[in-house]
């Protein structure tokens, strides 16, 4: 038996190229699904790592694409994160040129792999309540698009029921009437199984204040106002802080801290309130310090505010305090509540001290309070303050200022301290008057 040849130029076996480009598909598609996977992981741990600061915060992603195919990656773990971090995620998806020089020849489903990166990048920013800009060059209209959605928010409660304090995770779905409005929000929310296992407000203000970055969620304004300590030289420092607490937040729970020059603590202090206000005083050596001060609304929201001050008088020809506007007492004996800017109702009451010459002499000046648009204009309500001498020399002046006919808007008050006909100094104050 003869075995007979093949052909001449017939192929010897099978082709093993469909199996070498299926090969190299799948390693293709492994290597994707462990970039991604690796690409996945980093992120959570940004993430991660931003839980410690209070407040929301905002990670701006910049990629060309991500293959993110939710059969093989899990987002569950991201979204998880970046709720409880209170992280959003935006993302710049770069503008990929779709000619590259350095092929032979363009992929014939370059567009589909252009969709493909973007649905990846899509899915990321979805799981942590973002959304996805695309980047071309220069150009700076993703990121003022940005900005514009940071500079405000609105904040929407519900009211749980049972079934949800589980402490398991919810879906939930939030939708608006308008067409043209668009909603960012988290997926998911998780309740604690029972109110105990929330930390207690007490140590969520020690948290804050101890955080070395703003927070601004939770608008705050703060003043501070130096008087002299009777028998000594040291400055009684007063700090009055202002919250814009959220419409149905029954509360505030404000907080301080006062660190010296080598950032000891030498004063602090904490108390609810329900009007959003708060004054509060320490005593401390003439010198420079820190002031942080701290809060948390009804609703969660957290902000801060720092600011250096100076606990010195400042020198002029007679000795006096700083000009302190507050709401009027009641009654008058009532402890001082000073305002921070914003002078809410008709009147407002002036304070100033005036304290004894080195010789222990009573002040025998006269002091009367001006409003006015600004330091130097004219001046648009003119009150005389009563004058009353207390125990040790010291002198306390005090003028209730109406503000019934002035427009809303910026003034400043002045009070000017006059000795014999001429004024010897003159003390100013900036407030606003709200409008209706």
């Amino acid at each position: 038996m003869r075995s007979v040849p093949e052909p001449a130029g017939r192929p010897v076996g099978r082709d093993p190229c469909p199996e070498q480009i299926e090969q190299e598909a799948r390693a293709i598609a492994q290597h994707t699904r462990t970039t991604t996977t690796t690409s996945m992981a980093a992120l959570r741990r940004v993430v991660d790592s931003l839980r410690e600061f209070e407040g929301p915060k905002t990670v701006v992603l910049l990629s060309e694409g991500l293959v993110a195919e939710p059969q093989y990656i899990d987002f569950t773990d991201l979204t998880a994160a970046a709720r409880d971090a209170r992280v959003t995620v935006y993302v710049l998806q770069l503008d990929v040129p779709l000619a590259d020089a350095a092929e032979a020849r363009p992929s014939p489903t370059r567009s589909y792999d252009r969709q493909l990166r973007a649905d990846g990048l899509a899915r990321v920013a979805g799981a942590a309540r973002g959304t996805v800009f695309q980047l071309v060059g220069s150009d700076p209209g993703p990121f003022n698009r940005i900005a514009m959605e940071l500079s405000g928010y609105y904040l929407v409660a519900f009211e749980a029921r049972d079934s949800d304090r589980d402490g398991r995770d919810h879906r939930i779905r939030v939708a608006l009437k308008r067409k043209a409005a668009a909603v960012r929000t988290r997926p998911t929310f998780r309740i604690a199984r029972s109110p105990s296992a929330a930390r207690p407000v007490e140590d969520q203000l020690v948290a804050l204040l101890r955080t070395s970055t703003p927070v601004t969620e939770l608008p705050l304004r703060v003043a501070t106002f130096m008087l002299r300590e009777p028998g000594g030289d040291n400055v009684r420092a007063i700090v009055s802080a202002e919250a814009d607490a959220a419409r149905g937040a029954s509360s505030v729970n404000l907080g301080f801290v006062v660190r010296d020059e080598h950032d000891v603590i030498v004063a602090s202090g904490a108390e609810p309130t329900t009007t959003g206000g708060f004054a509060f005083s320490a005593v401390v050596a003439p010198g420079d310090y820190k002031l942080t001060v701290g809060g948390i609304d009804g609703l969660g929201r957290r902000g801060t505010v720092e600011r250096p001050f100076a606990a010195r008088l400042t020198p002029r020809a007679v000795s006096v305090s700083d000009l302190i506007l507050a709401r009027v007492p009641q009654p008058a004996n009532a402890p001082l509540h000073p305002i921070v800017d914003r002078a809410t109702g008709d009147r407002v009451l002036a304070y100033i001290e005036l304290y004894p010459s080195d010789d222990g002499t009573s002040q025998q000046a006269a002091v009367k309070v001006e409003v006015a648009r600004t330091a130097e204009g004219p001046a648009l309500v003119t009150v005389p303050a009563t004058i009353r001498t207390v125990e040790g020399g010291l002198t306390i002046a005090r003028a209730i200022v109406p503000l019934r006919d002035l427009a809303p808007g910026r003034y400043v008050a002045r009070a000017a301290v006059v000795e014999n006909g001429k004024t010897v100094s003159t003390l100013t104050r900036g407030f606003s008057v709200p409008g209706p």
